[in-house]
């Protein structure tokens, strides 16, 4: 008969069972330690413990705020929550914007993250800063870098992903002439008008097509060089010289190397629209009649562009082209470079850019030989060298001239068209003589007030009127 089992005390047990599998291994990297200090008792050390456990699950809210239209904002937010955490939205509201694909489907409203928490997104134009669109993830304390990792995922993919990529978008300025975000900015068609069908007279061709168009179409030989590759453009001159052709021209070369190009009709929103495009890039700004904002005395919305122009990073892939029908009216400061780099003075034909502009007018009606005609076009406007071209088939009909337009009816043209110029000129430069100040001064209400609709839904326009032609 075997002898009894000897019962074993709870001590032995343990010391039994350490023996077995041998002493406890620490590895310093892998655990955490809990150091009491020499004046503290172990009852204070275990409340110590409990209270900063309840602190680490304690909800907080972590917020960024992005330099960016409320739009893009919630696109951006929506890829990286379903791409990246399988997140699923909360009651939230579709709406159709547009984007470089025509429309594109976004959700505004809460999403809820699993084993993170509630994410919120909001938008607010800031005096200082223009339109912002912020995050707000509701985590644990001990989550918050968690969460800033899905912050820092946001900012990447409204920097690399945008909705107006290769796209050209029109910009309105709101009441207090900052730049609405009362509605989704419209996305409009933009002309195919190439290089060649821009006619100026020899040097101010050449100076449009190197120092405008060459930082389009070789921005990384620019940045290769070493050259800064944010460039400043005014296209100065009076109505019908070119300057909406060129415009038109720069914004079609633009969308072909997928710039994002931004057309603003109001300059007091100039500053905003700078942060926007910088956002963007590469981006393409055409702010259009610029010496209606920045015309006269010098006040607080030319203080705040100049400020605007002088924080762009020169290293930033933004062209400004700005438009003025009347260059003396800006503020010197302006024209300074690394501000406005280049100053294009646009003015009358030449006769070489007569004869060029009648060939492309006419078409195949031009004469082969002007005889002398073209001259007669030499210091109209491009836009009245147009006018020679459909009156001079006008008289080529009238006088039972068939095929190709005759010299006579051209020369015939351009004297009708001269008599209405210098009718033109007299009366600018009587208007001229009492032209009112046109400083304009801006005056900030709230700095930051939210522009939630109820719902909290930022609005969705389809107007798509202003700004189609550029």
């Amino acid at each position: 008969m075997s002898a009894k089992t000897k019962k074993l005390t709870p001590d032995e047990k343990r010391e039994a069972e350490e023996k077995k599998l041998g002493p406890p291994q620490f590895h310093r990297d892998s655990i955490r330690k809990i150091v009491i200090p020499d004046n503290m008792d172990w009852r204070s050390a275990a409340k110590h413990c409990s209270r900063r456990a309840d602190e680490d699950e304690e909800i907080v809210p972590v917020v960024r705020d992005y330099h960016t239209l409320p739009w893009q904002g919630c696109h951006s937010l929506e890829r990286v929550l379903q791409r990246d955490y399988s997140a699923t939205a909360r009651g939230a509201s579709e709406l159709s914007v547009p984007s470089a694909e025509g429309k594109t489907t976004i959700r505004w409203g809460d999403w809820q993250v699993a084993a993170l928490g509630k994410v919120e997104q909001d938008f607010y134009n800031s005096k200082d800063e223009g339109p912002m669109f912020r995050v707000i993830v509701h985590v644990p304390f001990c989550d918050k870098d968690r969460a800033t990792k899905l912050l820092d995922s946001v900012g990447d993919e409204i920097a690399t992903r945008s909705l107006y990529a290769g796209a050209a978008v029109v910009l309105k300025p709101d009441e207090e002439g900052r730049l609405s975000i009362n509605s989704a900015p419209p996305v409009v068609p933009v002309a195919k008008v190439l290089p060649h069908e821009v006619v100026l007279p020899k040097g101010e061709r050449e100076a449009l097509m190197s120092e405008v168009l060459g930082p389009i179409e070789h921005g990384e030989e620019m940045q290769r060089r070493g050259l800064p590759v944010r460039r400043g453009v005014l296209l100065a001159g009076r109505p019908g010289t070119g300057k909406t052709l060129s415009a038109r021209m720069l914004t079609y070369a633009a969308i072909q190397k997928g710039f994002t190009v931004w057309y603003l009709g109001d300059a007091r929103a100039m500053e905003s629209a700078l942060r926007i495009a910088s956002t963007f890039e590469p981006a393409l700004l055409i702010v259009e009649d610029i010496d209606r904002v920045m015309g006269g005395k010098r006040g607080h919305v030319t203080d705040r562009i100049l400020n605007a122009l002088d924080g762009l990073d020169r290293s930033a892939r933004v062209l400004l082209v700005a438009t003025t029908n009347d260059p003396d009216q800006l503020p010197s400061p302006l024209l300074r470079p690394g501000r406005l780099d280049t100053v294009l003075e646009f003015g009358p034909c030449d006769e070489g850019a007569a004869e060029e502009l009648l060939r492309q007018f006419l078409g195949e009606y031009a004469p082969d030989d002007f005889n002398g005609s073209a001259k007669k076009c030499v210091g109209l406007l491009p836009a009245s060298v147009r006018e020679v071209a459909t009156k001079a088939q006008l008289h080529a009909i009238n006088r039972s001239v068939s095929g190709k337009i005759d010299p006579e009816s051209v020369t015939l043209a351009a004297q009708t068209v001269w008599t209405q110029q210098n009718r033109l000129k007299s009366a600018e430069k009587r208007e001229s003589t009492k032209a009112p100040d046109r400083t304009v001064e801006l005056h900030h209400v709230d700095s930051e007030r939210s522009y939630k609709t109820a719902g909290g839904v930022p609005a969705v326009s389809d107007d798509t009127d202003e700004g189609s032609e550029e």
